[in-house]
């Protein structure tokens, strides 16, 4: 895949551009074919596009499936991922990969992994997360009502 342009770039401060083209390598590598790339105001997100997925997002139902996405917050980056939030077996296993990464005490919500700014990226932990739903077992998740 091409290196895509980010039109949030420009208005990003310090380092933040470089930090979120290390997170976005990390998880395009990883990613299954399927999922679809966009971009908001505040960063990027990994959707299953219509073509796909023609019921989309149960809420509101204009806008295709959400997978993942990155968001530049005020003091992190923040990775939300809705496999993470439906599966706490995915979970655990993420936050054992990053443990063995050198994240002593990765910093997490339910469904979101905080990057800290001035802090190693644990890119071999991201591709292996992105790698670990396809669309269709993606899809399987969200219908089983778990999200």
């Amino acid at each position: 895949m091409n290196q895509p342009t980010f039109p949030w770039k420009s208005g990003l401060l310090g380092g933040d551009a470089e930090l979120l083209e290390q997170i976005f390598a990390a998880l395009n590598k990883g990613l299954p074919s399927g999922f679809e790339l966009s971009h908001s105001a505040v960063g990027m997100a990994w959707v299953v596009p219509f073509s796909l997925y023609p019921s989309g997002y149960h809420c509101p139902p204009p806008q295709p499936l959400p997978f993942m996405s990155v968001r530049v917050q005020k003091s992190h980056v923040a990775l939300h991922h809705l496999g993470l939030y439906a599966s706490s077996d995915l979970t655990q296993a993420f936050v054992a990969r990053l443990i063995s990464e050198g994240l002593a005490k990765p910093d997490m919500g339910k469904g979101c992994f905080r990057i800290k700014r001035n802090r190693p990226v644990p890119t071999a932990s991201l591709s292996w997360l992105a790698e670990q739903l396809t669309v269709s077992s993606y899809i399987e998740l969200y219908e089983s009502g778990f999200i």
